[in-house]
């Protein structure tokens, strides 16, 4: 078959392909000055992120953004993402299915729009050649470009935060003694200055790397992470640390819409989800695929639940039930054999001085604070002497009062003297019976 030369098409469809070429030589010049003119904002896993202004812009790449159907008012700013060749198609690929399976579902459904994390719409995906300046000052960013060709993503541009950065700076908040340091040292919006404060503020654990091969280091630093990372959440617990439970529900409901279409994210954790106010928002499709791959199982809403209202209110009220649940097999426990012939020993020692007997039983019940079992095994024995009258309820409150102070100290720090509990566990267990008796 004989190849058709461009001297043979029509006029009109040469001049529209030689103009197609030269918006095209536009755009890639456009973004090219972009990527010399500008430092990145912060660093993804894969890629180099820049915000995306409409003063930035071209003409020529401003009206290959709004042929796209994007709206670009003057104060509109979107993302910019700078992968090395072959990186960006797929990941532009996954995240507009997402987009669109979201979008679809709601617009079918307007009453879920609360119900679902959303997805940034994908704008624009290309490859473009750079020079040599542009690769070095890329490079010097932190990519690691080795050829003269990048792929680039446009997308929209959501105003609020990644989960970790909102926990990082929480820390930070809440160590006001650290507050100067980071001041000197952290860029805004660098999220490896921030890590690498919160490692030092937190007192984070480092591998020892020497000796060991790239295999057991994998493994090494897959441990220490997560051991970090619950030295971060106990810190956030302890200060007290809430994410709305629309948050948790949107991302699990999402995770669901997205699997049931075929889709699933696979790299879930805090740095890949965006919040502001009570919506959350799913990004970095980069690992995204038609299956769950292996390793990526966890559900980040099952660590995050913790940081809710209403897990305290469901704590809470497991606490309660359990409490009700032992109360109850303490009482049932008292008519147990060995509990009577304890209970006989104690009242022939005391020979029938209520004094004597409080004074044996507390002295028995300070011996039971080893375990919580020993300790429950005494309040039956205490149940059963109340139940039997002889001890009144309010001995049986002193006995327990006198238990826990036996779990405080008194210590010496600074010239200051102060109380310790030696036990909270215990003495909060105590301090949980007292119902029996009330």
């Amino acid at each position: 078959m004989d190849t058709i030369g461009r001297e043979n098409l029509p006029d009109e469809l040469i001049q529209y392909t030689e103009a197609v070429e030269v918006s095209e030589q536009e755009v890639g010049t456009s973004y090219r000055e972009f990527l010399r003119e500008h430092a990145p904002v912060n660093f993804g896993k894969d890629a180099l992120i820049y915000f995306l202004g409409r003063a930035d812009m071209t003409p020529a790449l401003l009206e290959l953004l709004e042929e796209s159907g994007m709206e670009y008012p003057d104060s509109a700013m979107k993302v910019l993402k700078v992968y090395a060749a072959g990186e960006a198609a797929r990941e532009f690929g996954w995240q507009n299915q997402a987009y669109s399976i979201i979008e679809s579902h709601i617009a079918e459904h307007p009453g879920d729009k609360d119900l679902y994390a959303r997805v940034p719409k994908p704008l624009d995906q290309r490859a473009i050649e750079i020079d040599e300046e542009t690769r070095l000052a890329l490079n010097h960013e932190g990519a690691t470009i080795a050829g003269h060709k990048v792929e680039l993503m446009v997308m929209d541009f959501i105003h609020g935060e990644d989960l970790a950065t909102l926990m990082y700076r929480w820390v930070v908040d809440h160590c006001p003694e650290d507050k100067e340091y980071v001041a000197r040292n952290i860029r805004p919006n660098n999220f490896a200055d921030l890590q690498d404060a919160i490692a030092q503020i937190l007192e984070f654990e480092k591998l020892n790397t020497s000796g060991l091969t790239e295999a057991d280091r994998n493994i090494g630093e897959r441990k220490l992470n997560m051991q970090n990372g619950k030295r971060v959440y106990a810190f956030l617990k302890k200060t007290g640390f809430q994410i709305s439970a629309q948050i948790i529900d949107q991302i699990k409901n999402t995770r669901q819409l997205l699997a049931n279409n075929g889709l699933n994210h696979n790299d879930e954790h805090e740095r890949n989800f965006m919040v502001i106010g009570n919506q959350a928002y799913f990004i970095d499709f980069a690992r995204a695929s038609g299956h769950i791959d292996e390793g990526s199982e966890a559900r980040i809403e099952q660590e995050l639940e913790q940081f809710t209202g209403r897990y305290e209110q469901t704590k809470r009220a497991e606490s309660e039930a359990d409490r009700l649940s032992k109360l109850g097999s303490i009482r049932a426990a008292s008519a147990a054999g060995d509990i009577l012939t304890l209970s006989k020993a104690l009242l022939e020692s005391s020979q029938g001085d209520a004094k004597e007997l409080q004074k044996l039983v507390t002295n028995r019940g300070i011996g039971a604070t080893s375990s919580e079992k020993s300790l429950e095994s005494f309040l039956s024995l205490l149940v059963k002497l109340v139940d039997e009258h002889k001890l009144t309820r309010d001995n049986a409150l002193s006995v327990i009062e006198d238990i826990k102070q036996s779990l405080i100290i008194q210590e010496t720090k600074r010239r200051k003297v102060i109380s310790r509990i030696t036990n909270q566990f215990v003495y909060n267990i105590i301090d949980n019976y007292r119902a029996l008796f009330n």
